[in-house]
């Protein structure tokens, strides 16, 4: 976190990263490793199955719920929680929250 958050207020060119690190108690040597590095295996996988999830929504009909798509998943030999599906069929297809959902009725 404290170097997404160096990512961030570098991109402001206010404090040198230099600065930033000393004043978070991190190495200047770690931060750049960190941004050279790319996405972790975690991110890369999420897109995969995201992307997966996308092209599950599009092959069957209607809107399938989430655990119609995690069989289809399981199906596909993907081997992935209904949580973790849950979780990205969420950040594919960011609809409406609960809330959000139930003010659309009452207004």
């Amino acid at each position: 976190m404290k170097y997404a958050a160096i990512a961030d207020w570098a991109q402001e060119k206010e404090y040198s990263v230099t600065f930033m690190c000393d004043q978070l108690g991190v190495v200047c040597q770690g931060y750049y490793r960190w941004r050279s590095a790319g996405p972790c295996e975690r991110e890369r996988t999420d897109v995969e199955l995201t992307e997966a999830i996308l092209a599950i929504h599009t092959e069957l009909d209607g809107n399938p719920g989430v655990r119609r798509v995690w069989a289809e998943l399981t199906a596909r030999g993907v081997q992935v929680s209904p949580k973790r599906t849950i979780t990205c069929s969420t950040l594919s297809n960011p609809g409406p929250t609960h809330t959000e959902y139930v003010r659309m009725l009452i207004v």
